[in-house]
């Protein structure tokens, strides 16, 4: 086991490209009625799956996390069936420019010491996170997303493989 979530229901820091939506970036992605992305079924199937099995706390840490309100998040994932009774998005501070994924997360950390939390990102950036850090990630393949290998890696870090 990797980590061991104690008395604190913990994170789960998630990206939506790459994870939930899976579109080369040659082909348009598919719109829902909400004007949001459809989220790849068997990536959306295997985050109901692992959230059934874990109560986590979501905080989306995409980038297209500064369209909508949390409320507003809420809803688009209900609308493609993932119910969440809350979501978080992440809080990084103030950056000059647009800062890197592992920035973001880094400074996140500093700001919730302590904290147990899962990630799952396909960020490339992060592959430079200190190992402590890396190691609560679960790196998805962008043409692939939350697939059925990467919900084994979460399992194991859930120690529930």
């Amino acid at each position: 086991m990797l980590f061991v979530f104690k008395n604190m229901k913990p994170y789960l820091l998630l990206d939506i490209d790459g994870v939930l939506v899976i579109v080369p970036s040659w082909q348009r992605p598919e719109l829902l009625e909400d004007g949001f992305m459809a989220f790849q079924k068997k990536a959306a199937a295997n985050l109901v799956r692992l959230l059934s099995l874990a109560a986590m706390q979501p905080v989306l840490v995409s980038s297209h996390r500064h369209h909508y309100t949390a409320e507003e998040w809420r809803l688009l994932f209900a609308n493609r069936e993932i119910y969440l009774p809350s979501i978080v998005l992440i809080e990084t501070g103030a950056f000059p420019g647009i800062p890197s994924r592992k920035m973001e997360i880094e400074t996140w950390a500093n700001k919730n010491p302590g904290a147990n939390f899962m990630l799952i990102d396909d960020d490339s950036s992060l592959q430079a996170l200190h190992p402590a850090l890396k190691s609560r990630w679960v790196q998805t393949l962008p043409l692939k997303g939350f697939d059925d290998e990467a919900f084994g890696k979460a399992m194991r870090l859930l120690d529930l493989a």
